[in-house]
């Protein structure tokens, strides 16, 4: 979900086959999945939808070409890319101050520059 609402994640071909396509639509579908998106959007996935659109409204915000929507949407296959290995940074836990990259989500993001630093900062000052 933070590489959706970053812009960090690009779905492939086989993301676009199946409706996953980069966008607040995608973030519905990872958060509830089957129990909001497919053919018809869930009354909530559709109040979500407004609500975002809305607030982007009103901030000004460019959501034009972005997929809000996740009635198009279909489960992430092993072939598209939400299912690569995605890192982050967390503690180690051996003692030795620093951070690792670890697969688990974390607020620290190996693709984002700085983040290796606070995640360091956050840990141990």
């Amino acid at each position: 979900m933070h590489e959706v609402a970053t812009g960090l994640w690009v779905p492939n071909q086989q993301d676009n086959q199946a409706g996953n396509y980069a966008g607040f639509g995608a973030t519905t579908n990872i958060i509830n999945g089957y129990m909001e998106c497919g053919y018809p959007n869930s009354q909530k996935a559709d109040w979500r939808e407004e609500y975002y659109q809305g607030t982007s409204s009103y901030f000004n915000v460019d959501i034009s070409s972005e997929v809000t929507n996740c009635e198009a949407t279909n489960t992430f296959s092993n072939e598209g890319t939400a299912n690569q290995e995605l890192h982050y940074f967390d503690q180690r836990w051996d003692g030795v101050r620093q951070c690792q990259p670890v697969w688990w989500m974390t607020p620290y993001s190996v693709y984002t520059d700085g983040d290796y630093k606070r995640c360091v900062e956050h840990f141990y000052g």
